[in-house]
Protein backbone atom coordinates (compact mmCIF):
# COMPACT_ATOMS: atom_id res chain seq x y z
CA UNK A 1 0.00 0.00 0.00
CA UNK A 2 1.36 3.36 -0.93
CA UNK A 3 0.85 6.34 1.28
CA UNK A 4 -2.13 8.59 0.71
CA UNK A 5 -0.02 11.37 -0.78
CA UNK A 6 1.15 8.97 -3.52
CA UNK A 7 -2.40 7.92 -4.37
CA UNK A 8 -3.11 11.25 -6.10
CA UNK A 9 -2.64 11.55 -9.85
CA UNK A 10 -0.11 13.02 -10.23
CA UNK A 11 1.38 12.32 -6.80
CA UNK A 12 1.16 15.37 -4.55
CA UNK A 13 4.27 14.77 -2.51
CA UNK A 14 7.02 17.00 -1.30
CA UNK A 15 9.43 16.80 1.63
CA UNK A 16 6.95 18.78 3.71
CA UNK A 17 3.85 16.74 2.81
CA UNK A 18 2.33 15.76 6.14
CA UNK A 19 2.29 11.99 5.76
CA UNK A 20 2.82 9.44 8.51
CA UNK A 21 3.48 6.68 5.95
CA UNK A 22 6.41 8.70 4.59
CA UNK A 23 7.59 9.35 8.15
CA UNK A 24 7.32 5.63 8.91
CA UNK A 25 9.42 4.81 5.83
CA UNK A 26 12.12 7.26 6.97
CA UNK A 27 12.03 5.86 10.51
CA UNK A 28 12.51 2.29 9.26
CA UNK A 29 15.49 3.40 7.17
CA UNK A 30 17.01 5.31 10.08
CA UNK A 31 16.50 2.40 12.46
CA UNK A 32 18.04 -0.11 10.06
CA UNK A 33 21.14 2.05 9.69
CA UNK A 34 21.21 2.74 13.45
CA UNK A 35 21.23 -0.99 14.21
CA UNK A 36 23.37 -2.19 11.32
CA UNK A 37 26.32 0.10 10.80
CA UNK A 38 29.06 1.62 12.88
CA UNK A 39 29.56 5.12 14.12
CA UNK A 40 31.13 6.44 10.91
CA UNK A 41 30.49 9.98 9.75
CA UNK A 42 28.56 8.78 6.70
CA UNK A 43 26.28 6.59 8.78
CA UNK A 44 25.73 9.31 11.36
CA UNK A 45 24.81 11.75 8.59
CA UNK A 46 22.44 9.25 6.97
CA UNK A 47 20.56 8.54 10.22
CA UNK A 48 20.35 12.21 11.16
CA UNK A 49 19.10 12.99 7.65
CA UNK A 50 16.38 10.34 7.82
CA UNK A 51 15.27 11.65 11.21
CA UNK A 52 15.14 15.17 9.79
CA UNK A 53 12.93 13.88 6.96
CA UNK A 54 10.57 12.62 9.67
CA UNK A 55 10.53 16.16 11.06
CA UNK A 56 9.54 17.57 7.68
CA UNK A 57 6.75 15.02 7.18
CA UNK A 58 5.29 15.52 10.68
CA UNK A 59 5.93 19.03 11.98
CA UNK A 60 2.44 20.40 11.32
CA UNK A 61 0.23 17.41 12.03
CA UNK A 62 2.23 15.35 14.55
CA UNK A 63 4.24 17.93 16.47
CA UNK A 64 5.38 15.55 19.22
CA UNK A 65 6.89 13.17 16.67
CA UNK A 66 8.63 16.05 14.90
CA UNK A 67 10.07 17.35 18.17
CA UNK A 68 11.45 13.94 19.17
CA UNK A 69 12.84 13.26 15.72
CA UNK A 70 14.58 16.64 15.75
CA UNK A 71 16.14 15.91 19.14
CA UNK A 72 17.13 12.46 17.91
CA UNK A 73 18.78 13.91 14.81
CA UNK A 74 20.75 16.36 16.95
CA UNK A 75 21.83 13.61 19.33
CA UNK A 76 23.03 11.41 16.46
CA UNK A 77 24.81 14.31 14.74
CA UNK A 78 26.60 15.11 18.00
CA UNK A 79 27.58 11.48 18.61
CA UNK A 80 25.21 11.02 21.54
CA UNK A 81 23.79 7.74 20.17
CA UNK A 82 22.38 6.58 23.50
CA UNK A 83 20.29 9.78 23.74
CA UNK A 84 18.72 9.54 20.27
CA UNK A 85 15.45 8.07 21.56
CA UNK A 86 14.97 5.75 18.59
CA UNK A 87 12.58 3.48 20.51
CA UNK A 88 10.36 6.38 21.58
CA UNK A 89 10.35 7.92 18.09
CA UNK A 90 9.45 4.53 16.66
CA UNK A 91 6.62 4.00 19.13
CA UNK A 92 5.04 7.35 18.29
CA UNK A 93 5.45 6.88 14.53
CA UNK A 94 3.98 3.36 14.71
CA UNK A 95 1.06 4.55 16.85
CA UNK A 96 0.22 7.35 14.43
CA UNK A 97 0.70 5.04 11.45
CA UNK A 98 -1.67 2.45 12.95
CA UNK A 99 -4.30 5.15 13.53
CA UNK A 100 -3.95 6.39 9.96
CA UNK A 101 -3.96 2.90 8.41
CA UNK A 102 -6.01 0.67 10.77
CA UNK A 103 -6.54 -1.95 8.09
CA UNK A 104 -2.82 -2.70 8.05
CA UNK A 105 -2.73 -3.14 11.83
CA UNK A 106 -5.77 -5.45 11.65
CA UNK A 107 -4.18 -7.51 8.87
CA UNK A 108 -0.91 -7.85 10.79
CA UNK A 109 -2.73 -8.83 13.98
CA UNK A 110 -4.75 -11.44 12.08
CA UNK A 111 -1.61 -12.91 10.49
CA UNK A 112 0.17 -12.97 13.83
CA UNK A 113 -2.79 -14.79 15.39
CA UNK A 114 -2.80 -17.34 12.57
CA UNK A 115 0.93 -17.90 13.02
CA UNK A 116 0.48 -18.46 16.76
CA UNK A 117 -2.26 -20.99 16.07
CA UNK A 118 0.00 -22.85 13.64
CA UNK A 119 2.87 -22.80 16.14
CA UNK A 120 0.72 -24.27 18.90
CA UNK A 121 -1.21 -26.66 16.66
CA UNK A 122 -4.63 -25.20 17.53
Amino acid sequence: MTCKCHSNDPPAISPTTQCIACAYKHYVQALAAYNEYGYSDDNRDFIAGELRMIVLHTYRRWESIAALAREGALAIAEGRWDEAGMDRIGALVREAYDREYPEIRQRCDRLQHQQQQQDTGD
